[in-house]
């Protein structure tokens, strides 16, 4: 009995592993067929759809075509949020290494000030793409919608903001991880942090 219940929960974590590593692949490979740039975003909320439907319980998942269908269905429309954040990333990162070459007291009100914006910049990432594929709103209703549930479930936004790094410093501790479950197992994870946090909201919007 014992020796049967060992291979169920290897097959099982098997499986689990290798799914993670296909899904991953094809993030890789999506990604790169939309040039990098313009691939990431359409490849990452693909992932998180199918990590999605994993978790409701869907089992019977043809990954290949789900992928497929949710990279070119939502392809400007991820790419919008793509560009938005991005410019936002990008113009809090550049300001806080501005103001990191002057010593005076603004300068480090202002580069703290940068610096909690690119926060919560990134804490607006890690909630988007899960929101993204759990309810439809109109495209900025999605900001309004993430901003509200962080600010009612303040515990999980911090836990993800503090697995974030922790995830990345093992990948770069272990990068032969990277190729194959970077993506895949880190939206496994932050899906199931935040994805209670939705059930309020989601319940409200249904009953609209």
């Amino acid at each position: 009995m014992k020796t049967r219940n060992i291979y169920t929960v290897l097959y099982a974590v098997t499986d689990w592993m290798v799914k993670l590593g296909y899904l991953n692949i094809l993030w890789v490979s999506f990604t790169i067929l939309g040039l990098g740039i313009f691939g990431l975003f359409p490849a990452s909320f693909s992932v998180y759809a199918i990590v999605r439907k994993w978790l409701d319980g869907e089992r019977n998942i043809n990954f290949f075509k789900t992928f497929k269908n949710y990279y070119f269905k939502e392809f400007f429309k991820t790419n919008l949020l793509g560009v938005i954040i991005s410019i936002l990333i990008t113009l809090f990162a550049l300001n806080i290494i501005f103001y990191t070459g002057f010593e005076h007291r603004i300068s480090d009100i202002l580069m703290s000030l940068f610096g909690a914006l690119l926060i919560i910049t990134i804490t607006l990432v890690l909630y988007l793409l899960p929101l993204f594929v759990s309810v439809r709103l109109k495209f900025f209703d999605y900001f309004k919608a993430t901003i509200y549930i962080i600010i009612t479930h303040p515990v999980q936004a911090l836990i993800l903001l503090i697995f974030t790094p922790v995830y990345g410093m093992i990948l770069l501790n272990l990068p032969f991880l990277i190729p194959f479950f970077s993506v895949s197992i880190f939206a496994v994870i932050s899906t199931w942090i935040v994805r209670n946090s939705f059930t309020p909201l989601i319940r409200k919007i249904s009953h609209q």
